[in-house]
């Protein structure tokens, strides 16, 4: 079993395990369609938006998340058949900023970094995550964002700038661990992670 006590760091995918943002993709893309006559359901819309950014991210993995948005909006938009409106674009891709933690995560994170070092490893832009841990009311000690690297995950990117930031911090990698989309939850994680 494993247990907080064993590790000097944990690392966390922060959209979906930390942030709640694929109810405010639906919300958003459901006004959308409602506002345009498009007949889809939540499901579909977020199943259309995660086609359109995987194919995007795959593309070329060096757009900031922002621009992400963009393009799956205007992929979503031709999907449904519909115009290219460039405000809603523009809003879309500015979510982000509007999407909420969930109600354990400050309160968690703040538990879990008084007795370990805790990272961020995220597939969006700088400005983006900042305004996360904002609502998160966290300042994490490890910080790699696509931005920073150029690239999205699963690239080994992420991971190998993680672990020399950690190693910078005198951690070497057999004491971190590294959490995976929605692998450790947050209330310590919700699984039984001491």
């Amino acid at each position: 079993m494993l247990r907080l006590n064993d590790f000097d760091a944990v690392t966390f995918d922060v959209y979906g395990t930390l942030i709640d943002w694929e109810p405010s993709i639906v919300a958003w893309l459901s006004n959308w369609a409602d506002d345009l006559g498009v007949k889809a359901s939540g499901e579909e819309l977020i199943m259309a938006f995660d086609r359109a950014r995987a194919e995007i991210q795959k593309e070329r993995p060096a757009h900031r998340y922002p621009e992400v948005l963009r393009r799956c909006f205007d992929r979503i938009s031709g999907e449904f058949g519909v115009a290219i409106y460039p405000a809603r674009r523009d809003a879309f891709s500015k979510t982000p900023h509007q999407w909420p933690a969930y109600a354990d995560t400050a309160s968690g994170l703040k538990a879990l970094q008084a007795r370990a070092k805790i990272g961020a490893l995220s597939n969006i832009d700088n400005a983006s995550l900042t305004s996360s841990c904002e609502k998160m009311d966290i300042e994490f000690d490890v910080v790699v964002t696509a931005q920073r690297v150029g690239a999205y995950k699963p690239s080994w990117e992420h991971f190998n700038t993680a672990l020399a930031d950690l190693a910078a911090e005198g951690i070497p990698p057999s004491v971190f661990f590294m959490s995976a989309r929605a692998c450790v939850p947050i209330s310590l994680q919700r699984t039984s992670l001491d």
